[in-house]
């Protein structure tokens, strides 16, 4: 059962910590969207995305 003391103590800690947590994980999105973006950028044109793959688009099921 929640006790009004508890559910404040609760708040005040996450509400405490939330800001670093929001950039801790906006960071990481941001480097791994940049490292989508290079992949695509090094792929693009030269590999045929079924081959890269090892079979064709149409045979997956």
């Amino acid at each position: 059962m929640w006790s009004e003391a508890g559910f404040t103590a609760l708040h005040e800690k996450v509400r405490a910590e939330l800001n670093d947590t929001v950039v801790d994980i906006a960071k990481q999105v941001e480097r791994i969207l940049t490292t989508v973006f290079n992949i695509n950028k090094r792929l693009k044109g030269r590999v045929d995305m079924s081959m890269a793959l090892g079979f064709p688009i149409s045979r997956r099921r």
